[in-house]
């Protein structure tokens, strides 16, 4: 059997006085980013034009002023809605609520989705969108108000099982995704998450013959998100999550970069942004310098002139110039000494008759018709050689 929580719910008056009998449904994380999700998770109730209740459900905040739920969950008769925030203990906070018209609300068209603008004077919380839809086998977290005998909030798991296109029977333009997750009634346009961010939206589910669900199907984020920008005006105000800086968000961002592996070379400063000269001292030590550049998209330290990488490449090491002043001669001196010996070693080779003999033929050959030349070459002969030619 088909269901969508658009279908009849034979919610009582008791329901409007909140008279709920207490249940014990237990949220399964205590991780800050998933508290966060609770406390932006809201109860829906919606009346018709004589004040009866004829419907609910679920929804969450987007931003401060905005509550995403079920086109199926506001639509048909109803003229008004009430929207409770959670309180601090997990339950429908009844002191923190605000009521509504059709005139605060935005419509998705091409989806079961609705914006509504909902300014409530209590704390609450506000979620991210996650960057992307969950892919098939990814584990998903479901919150919301299924049970019409409880004001507590409940939290459930499944998987991603399927595409689904179209929705059921046709209920949509678009893709929805099949989980083992249950989705009941009052399920109907709470969150969908994945590591604390939105994943998407419960919508419809199977039921079985005692009317609990057996499954569930949820709108992707991607689809919430295009339709909320189609809707975003003056009039609904919605302030994109870019621009938002939630501080449980931020610092979860901030413990994901420090968890990475460190890089000495683009420490990242508090807060996030450039690291600043004094960022690149205090992880590479005095031999560093920023380069303006933002961590992790390009080195935002170097070492200066005068230092370099040591070879871990984990601290600027100053240059060691009179050690390479000293390795150059090492390197040279062994050359200078193995050729020095050569011209040596040629020189006493030679008999000294032959010498002689040899030098003194090109004296007498070239210089013996000239007395004054004879006698200077001679002289230079007995000086290198120490022996004279004669004529």
């Amino acid at each position: 059997m088909w269901y969508t929580s658009a279908m009849k719910f034979g919610i009582a008056l008791g329901i409007v006085a909140l008279g709920f009998a207490s249940a014990t449904a237990a949220v399964a994380t205590t991780d800050d980013l998933y508290t966060n999700v609770k406390n932006s998770t809201v109860f829906i109730l919606t009346y018709d034009a004589k004040g009866d209740p004829i419907s609910r459900g679920s929804g969450y905040f987007v931003d401060e002023g905005i509550v995403i739920t079920n086109i199926h969950v506001i639509g048909g008769a109803a003229k008004y809605y009430r929207i409770f925030t959670t309180s601090s203990n997990d339950t429908l906070d009844t002191g923190c609520y605000k009521d509504i018209m059709r005139s605060d609300i935005k419509l998705n068209l091409e989806d079961d989705v609705a914006y509504l603008r909902v300014y409530v004077s209590c704390p609450h919380g506000s979620v991210y969108f996650a960057d992307e839809d969950p892919k098939v086998g990814d584990t998903i977290g479901i919150f919301g108000y299924p049970s019409a005998a409880s004001t507590n909030l409940v939290y459930t798991e499944g998987k991603v099982l399927e595409e689904v296109q179209g929705g059921l029977r046709g209920e949509s333009q678009n893709t929805w995704l099949h989980t083992d997750g249950a989705i009941n009634r009052g399920n109907s346009g709470g969150p969908v998450v994945k590591d604390g961010k939105v994943v998407g939206m419960a919508v419809a589910a199977h039921i079985n013959s005692e009317g609990k669900a057996i499954d569930g199907y949820f709108i992707p984020v991607s689809q919430i998100r295009r339709g909320l920008e189609y809707a975003n005006n003056s009039d609904l105000g919605y302030t994109p999550q870019e621009r938002q800086k939630q501080a449980v968000y931020e610092q979860q961002k901030l413990l994901e970069q420090q968890n990475q592996k460190r890089d000495p070379f683009n420490p990242i400063p508090t807060g996030g942004g450039v690291p600043s000269s004094a960022d690149c001292r205090a992880s590479l030590g005095e031999g560093a310098e920023a380069t303006g550049y933002v961590a992790q998209q390009g080195d935002g330290c170097r070492c200066l002139k005068s230092y370099h990488p040591n070879e871990e490449r984990t601290w600027c090491d100053p240059d060691a110039l009179e050690t390479r002043r000293a390795v150059v001669p090492k390197k040279i001196t062994p050359a200078k000494v193995a050729i020095k010996p050569v011209p040596v070693a040629v020189k006493s080779a030679k008999p000294k008759s032959d010498l002689k003999e040899r030098v003194c033929s090109r004296v007498v050959q070239r210089f013996v018709r000239d007395d004054k030349m004879w006698s200077r070459v001679n002289d230079r002969v007995e000086k290198q050689f120490g022996f004279r030619c004669t004529q």
